[in-house]
This record gives C-alpha cells, structure tokens and sequence, in this order.
C-alpha cells in the first residue's frame, strides 16, 4: 500500500471521500455580506452553514503562508492597482501574452505545473483566444453545524472617537456563536484529477491545507477555530465511492444543542462510519485520519492510517 505522505508525486488513481469537522467558540465563521456579515443560518433547521468557498480559502491562505504557489489570490501591481485576469496570468507564467505567444495549451501547462490550488480546485482562465477553463477535482458541499445554534448579538464600546471634534467613542456591533461544530465532506475525482495532473501529494497537502489552515486563522472572528476530525478514505477501485459518509459522523450531548459551548460537550459517535467502512472494506485501499483527540477509527477490516499533521 503506497501511503499518502508529501514525498509521492504520483498521480492519483482512485477516488478519496473527506469528512474535516472543526469547532468556533465565540466566533463568526462565514459571515453573509448581504446580512450584516451576520453567521449563516439554515432558518428551518438552525444550523450554521459555511461555505465551501470559505474552506477552500482557508486552505488557499495557508498553503500561501507556507511558501506554496497560489493562483487565486488578490494581486496587486507595484502602483497599488489590482491586477487584470490578463495580467494575473502574465505574471503567473512569467511572460507576456502577445498575439501568437504562448499558446493555450502552454498557459495551461504552465499554471497547472505551478499551481497547487488549481490541480486541486481547478481554475477558469479568460485571456482572449486563449480562454479555458479546468474543472477542480476536489469539491466540497456546503459545511454544517451538527447542532442548532445560538447566533448572538454583542454590542461594544469603541474608545477612539468616530470624528476628531468628539470626546467620546462610539459604539460597534457584531453577531456570533458562542460555539459551532461544523462537519464538511468533500470528494477527489480521479477523473478530473487527469486534467490537472493532480498527484498524492498534492492530497497531503490539502490534509495540511485543511488541518493547519483552520488552527492558522487568526482573524478577530476567526480565532478561535480548531480542527477536530480529518478522515480520508481512499478507494482501490476505478469510479467508485461509497458517498455520504458525512450522514455516518453523529455527535452525543446531554445538552440541548443551543446549550452546547465547548467541545468537550459533546461526543463524536462514530460507530455508524466504521461499519459502513468495513461494510465496503474490499473497496477500499486505506482511511487516512487525524484527530485532536479521542475517538480513534480502529478496525481490523480496514487499513488506518494517521496522516502526521503537526
């Protein structure tokens, strides 16, 4: 069994299913511009929803911190001016785009061998006549919280004054949740994987992006984020997954779900994931995992494998 560690370059075969669940306490995780910045809500359920451009940034931000290249991301020219999708592409590839020169499939080339968030995410390029667009092979839905919760308004005092001629401060608003446990699930397609030439290590390092990312966040209403459950399972068999394996991860509380304020007020059940798993053991090759503590996903049936993120 080949493991899935950051040194194998090796193109990916097979299909990965991915469930990441992280907690916020005392936080906003994914604000909605059109509502104040408010948290997400599902107003028939109440739970938070983060989306998966939220998750996708975090990884992008990370992986930017750590000397990785990043496609999609604010690029400004020496005069302070953000930079068009023509000039984007120009610096990214190290060259000027004139009538003839590069061709499409150069660009391409290019930005895929250098870009680690476009062999995972794919990327949509329009450079006139050279336009093109390449479909991410790692999706994820919306995230959810695996609970109802409390979204509160706080206001606060703001010391410095809003004009110069005033002797007092202000006042600001803000909403939060005093806690969440959000559960994302996502998929790697082999499929799409051959256009972007993603390979295992590339995987390794969206586990990273993922992991480390999350505990990296250190907005005012992003700080107190922490990863909690990463598990990746890969499958031995072309076109195939089991799919829904985030309906298999519950949690436990003797409270009711508003009263929930901290994780240890709860417990993953995992019970449900580990016999769907061995259920389907001989499609799969290994289940890669990482936990901030207890449960653990121990099997004789399945290959468990930890994926060493510091």
């Amino acid at each position: 069994m080949t493991e899935l560690k950051e040194d194998d370059d090796s193109q990916i075969d097979n299909r990965f299913e991915i469930i990441f669940l992280y907690d916020v306490e005392e936080g906003n995780p994914n604000g909605d511009p059109l509502e104040e910045n408010r948290p997400r809500i599902d107003d028939t359920t109440e739970e938070n929803i983060v989306t998966d451009v939220r998750l996708k940034r975090t990884v992008r931000d990370y992986l930017d911190s750590q000397g990785h290249n990043i496609f999609v991301k604010a690029s400004e020219k020496e005069d302070g001016k953000l930079r068009s999708r023509k000039e984007m592409v120009e610096k990214a590839i190290d060259q000027k785009i004139t009538k003839n020169e590069p061709s499409k499939s150069d660009i391409r080339d290019e930005l895929i061998s250098k870009f680690v968030d476009i062999r995972l995410f794919g990327a949509t390029i329009s450079v006139k006549k050279r336009s093109f667009a390449l479909t991410g092979p790692t999706q994820f839905k919306m995230g959810r919280s695996m609970h109802k919760v409390d979204r509160r308004y706080i206001q606060q005092s703001v010391s410095i004054p809003s004009d110069g001629d005033q002797e007092q401060g202000t006042f600001a608003d803000r909403y939060d949740l005093p806690y969440s446990l959000i559960k994302f699930y996502g998929l790697v397609n082999e499929n799409a994987a051959e256009h972007t030439e993603l390979t295992r290590e590339d995987v390794h390092t969206l586990a990273d992006g993922l992991w480390n990312g999350t505990k990296s966040l250190i907005t005012h209403s992003k700080m107190a984020h922490k990863p909690q459950a990463l598990i990746i399972v890969e499958y031995n068999e072309d076109n195939y997954h089991i799919g829904g394996l985030d309906h298999k991860v519950e949690k436990k509380s003797e409270k009711k779900d508003k009263e929930i304020r901290k994780f240890s007020d709860l417990e993953l059940d995992l019970s449900e994931l580990r016999k769907e798993l061995e259920k389907h053991s001989d499609k799969i090759e290994a289940v890669y995992t990482e936990f901030s503590e207890e449960p653990s996903l121990e099997s004789d049936k399945i290959d468990i494998e930890s994926l060493e993120l510091e």
